[in-house]
């Protein structure tokens, strides 16, 4: 979703959209000029690729992750890792 004044203002198309996985790869260099530029701009990104294609146009080559490489955060998030772990990768 877009918003404004925290009201909902259009709807991305889900297939325009590809979910991140961590860990991205730049230069460090150029990341940390793209932050101290967001910084004194009062900009935020989501993530490091939108920060460095707005400010370098760097182009953000996409590489395929795996459905199951998810954020361990939570209890909640450790179970459902032992669970993934056990249907893919002892299969595998």
């Amino acid at each position: 979703m877009k918003y404004k004044n925290n009201y909902i203002s259009d709807i991305l198309k889900r297939d325009e959209l590809i979910d991140v996985q961590l860990p991205q790869k730049f230069n460090k260099n150029e990341l940390l000029n793209a932050h101290y530029k967001a910084k004194e701009e009062k900009r935020f990104f989501t993530e490091d690729a939108s920060l460095l294609y707005h400010y370098n146009k760097t182009p953000i080559y996409i590489l395929k992750g795996k459905n199951y490489n998810i954020k361990l955060t939570t209890n909640v998030d450790l179970i459902i890792a032992e669970e993934i772990y056990k249907e893919y990768m002892v299969v595998e």
